[in-house]
């Protein structure tokens, strides 16, 4: 005993099954099935072990090797313990303090940490609900309402809710029809896109490079350098801690509210400017579909195409020109101390042309076939389209498999070279390591014998 001394080494055994395992279900993802399975059953093992580590014999479990061999043999093979009066009293005392101790501060912490995240959540919402409505709707004098600081949030976000699932639905049902379009036109070509990914393969990588980045020995390290240094802490300095983030939250606080304090005083002035020029009524129009119920016409309802009257080439100029015609402005507003008025007619005409819109003109007449002929924008327009379709039929089917095929020869190079180069160092390093450890085993045991 004078010479020997005592070590207990903890190995790490749920952390190297974690990794182990979770490398191997990368590599092979078809395991995934047993390995949940497996979990469960290293979940019940792992909360056995911990009721084990109790020094109560009291608070002890039976042992799945107890358990088996009593299965197998009919009684365990090693005799039931004998517990003695008050035995390990005292280890379990402070064991069950230990315990009760931290259940406590974690408690608190966790009282402490609702509080500051409502405390935040309030300061944030307050921040947040500093918006200013547009609208001219009445607000009511005296509220009578006990419940309103409580509901009038909750309608809101319930509000907002019900807009997008109405939108949504219309856009399933096809009431919003531009959007449906282009979202299922989006799916068709993302569809045949995604026929050319090799999936497997980003799949594999992502998560493999996810695990030994996250889930190594090497996260010690980050217990060390980091978690390590904030527990350590003492008293002082972790309120000195709190203190610094926050006075950093408070000043992130700051300046939010300045941002949201300059943005309600746009919107009063703007609010005001627009009850000055167009009226003291005013109300938000959405620009999606957010009805509740469809306007569906009646049977006795008909409908006809409308005709367009032919015109000629002069007239037609002039109507797109605008000529006679009286446009109303629209109520957008723009400028910071003066709001004025940022609509502007353009012309749609396109530089070189007469007019835009060429179906207007009468059949047969000189000017329509005139344009129609030759340097055409929509004919322009279908040949951009065209070579835009043939470029990604061209990538697809030759720049993704180039690519894919360049990256796995890339992987199946460079794996060999590691490998051999990690094989020559150990080749290097092993002779002069083991002579070294042969040496210092040699002096310990001469200066033993020296002293014994």
């Amino acid at each position: 005993e004078r010479y020997t001394k005592k070590t207990t080494i903890l190995l790490p055994i749920h952390s190297m099954t974690l990794f182990f395992s979770a490398v191997t279900l990368v590599e092979k993802p078809s395991l995934l099935p047993s390995y949940i399975f497996g979990s469960i059953a290293w979940l019940l093992i792992a909360v056995m072990g911990f009721r084990h580590n109790n020094p109560d014999p009291w608070d002890q479990p039976k042992t799945f090797r107890d358990i088996v061999e009593i299965l197998l043999v009919g009684e365990p093979l090693e005799p039931p313990p004998t517990i003695t009066k008050n035995q390990n009293k005292k280890e379990a005392s402070a064991y069950r303090k230990k315990w009760a101790d931290k259940i406590k501060e974690l408690e608190k912490n966790s009282v402490e940490e609702k509080r500051r995240a409502v405390r935040e959540a309030r300061e944030e919402a307050e921040i947040d609900s500093a918006e200013v409505d547009l609208g001219t709707e009445s607000k009511g004098g005296l509220n009578l309402n006990p419940l309103k600081p409580f509901l009038l949030p909750v309608q809101k976000n319930l509000g907002k809710l019900l807009e997008c699932v109405r939108f949504m639905k219309n856009v399933m049902l096809w009431e919003e029809c531009y959007f449906a379009f282009w979202i299922t036109c989006a799916c068709i070509i993302l569809g045949v896109f995604s026929l050319f990914i090799p999936w497997t393969f980003i799949v594999i990588w992502s998560t493999r490079l996810a695990v030994w980045a996250g889930c190594g020995p090497w996260m010690k390290l980050v217990d060390i350098y980091y978690y390590s240094k904030i527990e350590d802490l003492s008293k002082s300095k972790k309120s000195k801690r709190m203190r610094d983030l926050k006075k950093s939250r408070d000043n992130y606080l700051n300046l939010l509210k300045e941002d949201v304090r300059l943005k309600e005083e746009e919107a009063k002035k703007l609010k005001a400017m627009k009850a000055y020029m167009f009226g003291k009524y005013s109300t938000h129009v959405p620009v999606v579909k957010t009805d509740r119920n469809r306007d569906v016409p009646l049977h006795e309802s008909s409908a006809a195409p409308y005709v367009e009257k032919p015109l000629s080439m002069a007239r037609a100029a002039i109507e797109e020109a605008g000529l006679h015609n009286k446009r109303e402005r629209g109520q957008k507003l723009s400028g910071v101390m003066i709001p004025k008025h940022t609509d502007s007619i353009r012309s749609t005409v396109m530089l070189g042309k007469a007019i835009s819109n060429t179906r207007k003109l009468e059949r047969g007449a000189l000017a329509s076939s005139l344009l129609n002929f030759g340097g055409d924008t929509n004919a322009s327009a279908y040949s951009k389209i065209a070579q835009i379709i043939l470029v990604a039929i061209v990538a697809s089917f030759v720049g993704v498999p180039m690519i894919s095929s360049a990256v796995q020869w890339a992987v199946k190079k460079s794996f060999p070279v590691i490998i051999s180069s990690i094989q020559l160092a150990v080749e290097e390093w092993y002779p002069a390591i083991s002579s070294t450890v042969q040496s210092a085993v040699e002096k310990s045991l001469s200066l033993f014998k020296s002293e014994w």
